[in-house]
């Protein structure tokens, strides 16, 4: 061979050698290249699923808070429509005293009637304070030193005014009253008075209701404290409101008892004191009383579950 030749095969052989070298080299950076995209991948991955846990954590939070206040208006309006209930009834006494003052009897049983009523007004009421009471006695003081939990957008329905003398109102005129809605008051007023017959003749004596307040469960978490008053919670607002319903009520049933008063006075006047009769005044006064009682209870029951006027130091759970 010639010096030439063998000088272009040392080149080819040198040549290979170096690209293998170089291939070598490189090899070991292309894997870690793909290692470390692999890494950030899996960290945008794991990014991207956290996030979307944390989304769908506070999309659940926020159906659960606005399903409480759905509920919570709901109540206030039930509370609201017994509120406005209740002064139809005051109304409706007014008009059965003028349109049925010359008959003791009939007169009678149009006071059974308000009384079912106005007994149907509380309960209804009761039943919305209960629950709404439950969901709000949770809820923080909102005068407190540290920042307390907003409490839920609900409006609030208006309340009406109880306390002090009450606002006029229009005198009902018998003569404009509907022949057929006087008649309908007159059978419903029958239709109270044979309840009430039948619910005395099978009275048994049964477990009172009363409004049982829950005793807290202590909190571990006493990292912070706050200096908050026990009666500035929406709990005890809503407790202000539900006492002046219950005097309310009870101002309606002082009304009834008026009445009746009266007509066990004109009975003897306009003859109408005989023995039917007398029973009749007799289940009357039963009704009257046994209503009496459960608004004083009732009344009893909602300042007792009252806080006290007192400032205290709670805890703070984050």
């Amino acid at each position: 061979m010639s010096q030439i030749t063998f000088r272009e095969m040392y080149r080819d052989v040198f040549q290979t050698l170096r690209g293998v070298a170089e291939t070598s080299r490189r090899e070991p950076d292309a894997v870690r290249s793909g290692d470390e995209r692999s890494d950030a991948n899996a960290v945008r991955i794991s990014l991207s699923d956290a996030a979307k846990a944390v989304q769908s954590k506070d999309e659940a939070e926020n159906e659960v808070s606005s399903a409480d206040e759905a509920r919570m208006q709901a109540l206030y309006d039930k509370k609201n429509r017994a509120r406005e209930r209740l002064i139809e009834l005051k109304k409706e006494l007014k008009l059965v005293r003028k349109i049925w003052q010359y008959q003791p009897k009939e007169l009678t049983k149009q006071l059974v009637r308000l009384a079912k009523a106005l007994k149907e007004v509380l309960d209804q009421y009761k039943s919305a304070q209960k629950e709404l009471g439950a969901m709000l006695k949770d809820m923080p003081a909102g005068n407190g030193m540290a920042a307390g939990a907003a409490a839920p957008a609900v409006a609030m329905p208006a309340i009406p005014a109880t306390r002090g003398a009450e606002a006029p109102e229009d005198e009902p005129d018998p003569e404009e009253t509907d022949p057929a809605v006087k008649a309908e008051m007159e059978r419903d007023a029958d239709a109270a008075v044979s309840a009430a017959e039948a619910e005395e003749a099978g009275a048994s004596a049964g477990g009172e209701t009363r409004i049982e307040q829950e005793t807290p469960e202590a909190s571990t978490e006493t990292q912070h404290y706050e200096r908050a008053r026990l009666d500035d919670t929406p709990y005890a607002w809503e407790l202000r409101s539900d006492i002046d319903f219950v005097r309310s009520a009870k101002g309606m049933m002082t009304k009834l008892k008026d009445a009746f008063g009266d007509v066990q006075r004109w009975a003897i006047g306009f003859d109408q004191d005989g023995k039917d009769d007398r029973k009749l005044y007799e289940l009357t006064g039963k009704v009257l009383n046994k209503l009496e009682k459960e608004l004083v209870k009732y009344e009893g029951d909602l300042q007792r579950a009252m806080p006290p006027s007192i400032w205290v130091m709670r805890p703070v759970t984050a």
